[in-house]
């Protein structure tokens, strides 16, 4: 298995990346505190402009729907499967035939602890909150995630590229 042009994944899930609770929390709370110290100053300190007062409030109510997201998201992981990446509940995110290129950078516009994937051909957008986004030809994975499994799993990807002549 030392030479990646023998490379292959096994049929059933591979690897795992499941989100940390602790790290759930504290990103829902951050959230909450964040339309609270809007909210406060949207009602005891509001500013003269109209304009001001209405983008106080889309930004109060955007940051309390994203924590409610966050509270609310299901704690299910994602899954590597021999054909792609998939939720735990099964539903596909993306096929490793349709991943062009693994962006792991430190200036990668990526969510936290984790990577980005770019595919040959856009899907439907999709977010589950903490855990991955995917908008046009771009998958962003990680978020509340565990580091090294996020990691493992980019590095497993680029690593099936590779062996495939993808990248």
């Amino acid at each position: 298995m030392s030479d990646p042009e023998e490379f292959e994944l096994p049929e059933r899930p591979v690897l795992h990346l499941t989100p940390a609770p602790f790290k759930r929390g504290v990103s829902a709370a951050m959230l909450f505190l964040l339309a609270f110290l809007l909210g406060y100053v949207l009602l005891l300190h509001p500013p003269a402009s109209f304009g001001w007062m209405a983008f106080l409030g889309v930004m109060t109510a955007g940051a309390g729907w994203l924590g409610i997201s966050m509270a609310q998201a299901r704690p299910q992981g994602l899954e590597l499967r021999s054909d792609g990446l998939y939720r735990a509940d099964g539903e596909v995110i993306c096929l490793l035939s349709e991943i062009v290129s693994v962006n792991r950078g430190a200036f990668a516009f990526k969510p936290s602890n984790g990577f980005l994937l770019r595919l040959a051909e856009p899907r439907d957008r999709a977010w589950m909150p903490g855990l991955y986004w995917r908008l046009g030809r771009f998958v962003g994975v990680g978020g509340v995630t565990h580091k090294a499994q996020g990691d493992m799993i980019a590095e497993t990807i680029a690593l099936t590229l590779s062996s495939q002549g993808k990248d």
